[in-house]
């Protein structure tokens, strides 16, 4: 009877061993699906704060677009007149200048036709050197 007892009490240790084990893997199976669910918890709020950052990022990109398109129409309004209003400046000083241009050649014109009327004989012995300068020069090229 000894070794029955004795299997038996081994029996009985083995399974209080079994029944700790399994209450042991429970708890141990119950602390794991609690620490799953509060880490799958704590992801979706990461992932809704994510979420949300990305759509205030979205907005301010689009504000930052719109602002930069804004200011680059406003630059190229500004060239645009800056343009227009230098045109005009060097359209009225050309135009001044072309006319004391025209006004001095008339004059110089003027001279030099009264000097032909006063001294012929000269007029054409400097046209004929003229002449025959740019002859020269024409015959070299």
């Amino acid at each position: 009877m000894d070794k029955k007892a004795d299997t038996q009490k081994v029996e009985a240790r083995a399974q209080d061993l079994a029944d700790d084990a399994k209450t042991a893997a429970r708890s141990a199976g119950n602390r794991a699906r609690s620490a799953a669910d509060n880490l799958a918890a704590d992801a979706r709020d990461a992932t809704d704060d994510l979420y949300e950052q990305f759509e205030t990022l979205k907005k301010d990109m689009a504000q930052l677009t719109q602002a930069i398109g804004k200011l680059a129409t406003s630059r190229a309004d500004e060239a645009v007149a800056y343009a227009g209003s230098a045109r005009e400046h060097f359209t009225d000083a050309a135009s001044q200048r072309l006319e004391k241009a025209q006004a001095s050649v008339n004059e110089y014109g003027t001279r030099a036709e009264g000097y032909a009327r006063e001294n012929p004989a000269q007029a054409m012995g400097v046209a004929a050197g003229v002449g025959f300068l740019a002859a020269m020069l024409l015959v070299r090229r």
